[in-house]
């Protein structure tokens, strides 16, 4: 199906948000590694950024209570991924460039969706990575640590969902703001 160059651009545009928002996660942390703002939460390398082991074995580690078997455990399979982990992010950053200098030279559909489609799989490998990770992370848990764990995940999504209704509320009220003074939406 041939879609509208508008609707193409449209669809492209939105894909290149979706994967500038993981380049930030690559920076968001800050020039002090994010250590200010405290740890990044367990699934952090599914976002784009590395895993530091001391970062994961921080306060979490401290939270989750690890022995000190378990943390070297847990630093060792963070840095067996780490050289993998570089090269499936470097894939992904490069595919991500691809895919916006396709959509800023407005090239044919088939090379655009071919940069898109590159795009996406280089950021599936990423999280697919990821998850591998976890799981074998998640083996060296207790029973009791991984429901710990669970449970500040679950707490961590009820905050984020909170921050992002109270974000859309604000949204809404500006908009409601706008229409009553007669400002056109930006």
């Amino acid at each position: 199906m041939i879609k509208t160059p508008r609707i193409l651009m449209a669809t492209a545009l939105m894909t290149v948000l979706s994967g500038a928002s993981l380049a930030l996660a690559d920076h968001h942390g800050g020039p002090d590694g994010g250590q200010a703002q405290g740890p990044k939460p367990y699934h952090q390398f599914h976002q784009g950024g590395p895993m530091h082991p001391e970062r994961w074995l921080g306060r979490l580690g401290d939270q989750l209570d690890l022995s000190e078997a378990q943390r070297a455990d847990i630093k060792a399979i963070i840095e067996d991924g780490e050289a993998d982990g570089k090269a499936l992010r470097d894939a992904a950053k490069q595919a991500r460039e691809a895919e916006f200098r396709a959509v800023q030279e407005r090239t044919s559909e088939r090379a655009l969706r071919k940069a898109v489609r590159a795009s996406a799989d280089a950021r599936v490998d990423l999280m697919l990575h990821g998850f591998e990770m976890e799981k074998r992370i998640d083996k060296v848990l207790t029973d009791a640590q991984r429901a710990k764990l669970e449970a500040m995940k679950a707490e961590r999504r009820a905050k984020m969902q909170e921050h992002r209704e109270k974000r859309q509320e604000r949204m809404k009220e500006r908009m409601e703001q706008r229409q009553q003074s007669g400002e056109a939406p930006q």
